[in-house]
């Protein structure tokens, strides 16, 4: 029913804006924490209106917020939450950040959607609570918005299986969901503030420390400095980051149940996409050194950022070569494990393609008579789940291509162009220096797209666009 629709729409949008309300309200703490009270005035009647608002649609339309929903109301409830909240909070940006609507815009959904490139050309300009906030949204975006709110309103299981799989999170929910997001959200955290604590032993400072750990575990890549990683020339600070950017793109399920097995002596072994991401990563290393002609510490710095899908970076890119561009432009379409903080088209799925087209051949071989039974790992692999990996790389590199050729047609180089798009829809951050506020409206809306494409993983943007089945 088409009223059942807009009522549902409208409730989970009454729940962005309380969401907004909220992360409004931190940024209204910091101010006054570090006496910046001229950020003050402009944002509080913002984020009391929102928080109000959507109170009030929450609490008249919570009911139906936990209706059974099919798979395609899920996903399209996905990609309008993943749309509203960036929109509601440009407020702040526009406000006292200094940015346009759609730069600010820009900013806000690649920090929500953890993919790091910003339209600051001085971020270190920006007063605290602003850079904090930023760190924050990607934080937060990092986990999944729509999850941990749905977590916190309502225990419905099949409601929540269902947002968990819009969010490209299906492999999470096998059993008690709510508590397995608790324990995402309490591993998360613990993880997050031991990063900090490292990072300032390693001699950076605490607001820097926990800055970096926010967007490090959120693979998000927003920095509190202009250059990034490679202010610091720290190669004790590179190594941590590497170390918790890998498992902040690791499944956080399995990660979970590695660190539970200690105690009990158990044995975890890894995973067949933990294998197949440590493969792709160290023989990408391998061949940026010794083709690439790049150092072994800034090779190894670069690739973890672009595969985890991070974008701290450490070197200026658009100096590098076009081959070491392609290399990392590779790493950032495969991305890190599903289940994780990364982004792109995730390891499973890459390992998946080109066992698809092994099995292919695999079949010709054989009688014709003879049964193959596709496998990854232990797993048996349906028909339909090989076709739907298939199809999703398809349409993600056909995605990635036309938003690369609007930016060479304003006079980037395919390379270039072909780079900045496949580190906004694999929400990377990467940048070879196309990405500024001054850059063309039309490129700046590309990414924008690009950027929320790769988030909610394309389907759920093209369900906007189709009548689903309640």
């Amino acid at each position: 029913m088409k009223s059942n629709r807009i009522i549902m729409d409208l409730g989970y949008t009454g729940m962005m804006c309380m969401m907004y309300g909220f992360l409004a309200l931190v940024l209204l703490v910091l101010s006054f924490f570090w006496g910046e009270y001229e950020l003050m005035r402009p944002i509080l009647p913002s984020a009391l209106f929102f928080f109000v608002l959507g109170l009030v649609l929450f609490l008249v339309l919570r009911r139906r917020l936990t209706a059974e929903l099919s798979m395609g109301s899920a996903m399209r409830i996905a990609a309008i939450t993943w749309l509203i909240l960036p929109l509601l909070s440009i407020i702040p940006l526009v406000t006292v950040g200094h940015l346009d609507v759609i730069s600010a815009l820009f900013e806000t959904m690649s920090g929500y959607t953890t993919t790091g490139l910003t339209m600051y050309a001085d971020v270190e300009s920006l007063p605290k609570s602003i850079l904090f906030w930023r760190s924050f949204m990607q934080w937060i975006g990092g986990i999944g918005i729509l999850a941990l709110f749905i977590t916190i309103f309502t225990s419905r299981t099949p409601v929540l299986r269902r947002l968990y799989a819009a969010e490209g999170r299906s492999d999470t929910v096998n059993f008690d969901v709510v508590r397995t997001s608790r324990a995402l959200w309490a591993f998360y955290t613990f993880v997050t503030v031991l990063c900090a604590l490292l990072l300032w032993l390693s001699g950076m400072p605490l607001f820097d420390s926990v800055n970096h750990a926010l967007t490090g575990l959120a693979t998000g890549g927003f920095s509190v400095k202009n250059a990034s990683i490679g202010y610091y020339n720290n190669v004790w600070a590179e190594i941590i980051l590497m170390v918790f950017l890998c498992i902040g793109a690791t499944n956080f399920v399995y990660m979970i149940n590695l660190i539970t097995a200690i105690p009990k002596k158990k044995r975890v072994g890894l995973n067949v996409e933990l294998e197949g991401f440590l493969l792709i990563l160290f023989t990408a290393i391998t061949i940026i050194v010794l083709i690439g002609k790049v150092d072994l510490r800034a090779a190894s710095f670069q690739a973890v950022s672009a595969i985890t899908n991070c974008g701290f970076q450490t070197k200026d890119l658009g100096g590098w070569s076009d081959f070491n561009k392609v290399m990392l432009s590779i790493l950032m379409i495969a991305g890190g494990s599903s289940g994780s903080t990364a982004g792109a088209v995730k390891t499973f799925r890459v390992e998946i393609f080109f066992l698809s087209v092994y099995w292919y051949f695999r079949r010709l071989t054989l009688p014709k008579d003879a049964v193959l039974v596709p496998k990854f790992g232990k797993r048996k692999l349906p028909a339909e789940e090989v076709v739907h990996v298939v199809q999703y790389i398809t349409v993600y590199v056909l995605a990635l291509l036309a938003g690369a050729l609007v930016l060479t047609s304003y006079g980037n180089s395919f390379a270039n162009s072909f780079f900045e798009v496949a580190s906004a829809i694999g929400n990377t951050g990467l940048t070879v220096g196309i990405t500024s506020v001054g850059m063309p409206l039309a490129e700046k809306i590309t990414l924008i797209v690009e950027m929320w494409l790769g988030r909610v993983e394309i389907f759920p943007v093209f369900m906007l666009f189709f009548r689903s089945r309640e």
